[in-house]
């Protein structure tokens, strides 16, 4: 038993010593999105908000697990946030609380908020994503981009910064579709093939060999 605790301490601690993603806020995120997307147990996740809180301010971290709730919903955001409470009780760290002032009085106004901040990702996007889905229902997709409106706002991280968090948690996911596209993305924020192995590095460890590699193969094609 003894023997399997050393070596996933091992994995972990040569993980985030690893010189493939230097910016010790994007390594937070990387790791932060992992965790949440393999579901990992409460300790483990405690331990985790811990020492990212070292490297993020309590409104990134507020961020980031905003960000987190457009690729892996509610729940984990959900169980972050009652763990930083219960550290905030124990007197550990402060929990980071969401303005209200986030959510805009009316749905139109937040889906335009989704529109205008996915159309970072590409201009134009959301008018195409909105076209492609309506064939399906005219009422699906605003509701998605409702919550990029409300999920994607806050300028404590940039778009680098949550690119690192997304590419991490599609990968664990196995989310081949999207995970290209945001590759792409990545590339264009600035981030280089290296960094994305730094990130691929972290699923290995959380998700998994195969579900890394498969990302891997993916990369490969997008930093050509």
């Amino acid at each position: 038993m003894q023997d399997a605790q050393n070596i996933t301490d091992f994995i972990l601690k040569d993980r985030r010593q690893s010189t493939l993603l230097s910016d010790g806020v994007e390594q937070a995120l990387v790791e932060l999105g992992c965790a949440l997307a393999v579901k990992v147990d409460d300790h483990a996740l405690t331990d985790l908000l811990q020492q990212v809180g070292g490297s993020m301010t309590p409104a990134q971290l507020q961020a980031a697990l905003l960000h987190a709730i457009g690729y892996l919903g509610v729940p984990p955001t959900q169980r972050a946030l009652r763990l930083l409470r219960e550290q905030s009780d124990n007197g550990e760290q402060v929990s980071p609380t969401p303005p209200a002032e986030l959510i805009a009085p009316s749905r139109q106004e937040r889906i335009d908020r989704g529109i205008q901040l996915y159309d970072q990702f590409e201009p134009g996007r959301a008018a195409k994503q909105a076209e492609r889905f309506s064939h399906f229902s005219d009422k699906y997709y605003p509701y998605a981009l409702e919550i990029s409106g409300l999920t994607l706002q806050s300028p404590e991280l940039t778009l680098r910064q949550r690119q690192c968090m997304t590419v991490a948690i599609l990968a664990c996911c196995g989310i081949e579709p999207q995970l290209k596209f945001h590759l792409g993305v990545a590339q264009r924020v600035g981030l280089t093939a290296a960094e994305i192995a730094g990130i691929l590095l972290y699923v290995q460890a959380y998700a998994g060999v195969p579900r890394a590699n498969g990302a891997a193969l993916i990369a490969s094609e997008v930093f050509v």
